[in-house]
């Protein structure tokens, strides 16, 4: 599934077209800010846009700035990094439930010196 974006930005109104309401949004954000993966992100300021889309800052290794998590149409995860400003620097779709923190931790903290 496509996320539609404005020219470097997330479409608000289409993207809540797109994408299916969270069912536990609370408990998805208790988990994982529980786990130590997470946490070394520097992960804050988690908040609710609305019933389908979740944001929390970072302040990672690679990436400083904003996560959005969604749910689409297929039951899986889509994200989307995005500045302080807004500015989507990129986004991972499809992601299972199980995949979702290592697949972030891959793109905003992960380096090879974690692989010795």
């Amino acid at each position: 599934m496509q996320v539609t974006v404005k020219p470097g930005h997330i479409d608000f109104a289409s993207f809540d077209k797109t994408h299916v309401p969270f069912s536990d949004m609370a408990g998805l954000v208790k988990a994982m800010s529980r786990t130590m993966t997470v946490m070394s992100w520097g992960a804050h300021a988690w908040t609710k846009v609305n019933d389908k889309l979740l944001r929390f800052m970072v302040q990672a290794r690679r990436h400083h700035g904003h996560v959005y998590i969604a749910v689409n149409a297929g039951d899986l995860f889509d994200v989307i990094f995005t500045t302080n400003r807004g500015r989507i620097t990129d986004k991972i779709e499809d992601v299972f439930i199980e995949d979702l923190i290592s697949t972030i931790d891959e793109k905003i903290e992960r380096i090879d010196a974690y692989k010795r």
